[in-house]
């Protein structure tokens, strides 16, 4: 003898036959993103710190948490060429094929051989791409479910590997899209 069924209980309707409860509970989401949104630039922030240092940030003369304004401060003034290397063990220990290939994407080994510092734009590729890593590893919470995600095909990506479209500025912005989505527990 199977056991009953348990009756699905429909979301009250309102007046004008929309539903109250899925609306609310995606209101709710949205708020809750929209607040988390500061916490999450300042973990991104503190995992940059991390890759390049506090001395960096501490030598700008920041106190605390890093914040967009002393990212953009210390990319102008020029990353220390040694991040690079670092970002490359970090991709490296999360199991990303070929990690050199991703940082060749912000400067060359001779050109950092070469140069103490970044420039600007070098900066800025060093920040989109660990931007995307610190983004991945805040949604999935876990390290071998932020590697997985990095290096598996998606098929919103035309199947390409969230850390091959990171390379670019627009395939960093639908990596971090995604992210969004997954965040929020929309589909994808």
């Amino acid at each position: 003898m199977k056991a009953p069924k348990a009756e699905k209980k429909s979301p009250r309707r309102k007046k004008d036959g929309r539903a109250s409860e899925g609306r609310s509970t995606h209101a709710t989401k949205a708020r809750q993103y929209a607040a988390s949104r500061a916490d999450l630039r300042l973990q991104t922030f503190s995992h940059l710190e991390s890759l390049l240092g506090p001395g960096v940030v501490r030598s700008l003369g920041a106190s605390g948490g890093v914040g967009l304004s002393v990212v953009r401060e210390t990319v102008e003034k020029g990353l220390p060429s040694a991040a690079v290397a670092e970002l490359q063990k970090e991709l490296a220990e999360l199991g990303v094929p070929k990690p050199s290939e991703y940082v060749d994407v912000i400067a060359s080994r001779a050109t950092r051989a070469r140069r103490a510092t970044l420039t600007t734009e070098q900066g800025e590729r060093f920040v989109r791409i660990a931007g995307v890593l610190a983004r991945a590893l805040d949604v999935w919470e876990d390290e071998k479910d932020a590697a997985d995600f990095l290096v598996s095909p998606h098929p919103l990506l035309d199947g390409d590997t969230p850390i091959d479209r990171a390379r670019s500025e627009l395939g960093a912005r639908q990596v971090d899209d995604l992210l969004t989505k997954l965040d929020l527990g929309l589909p994808v």
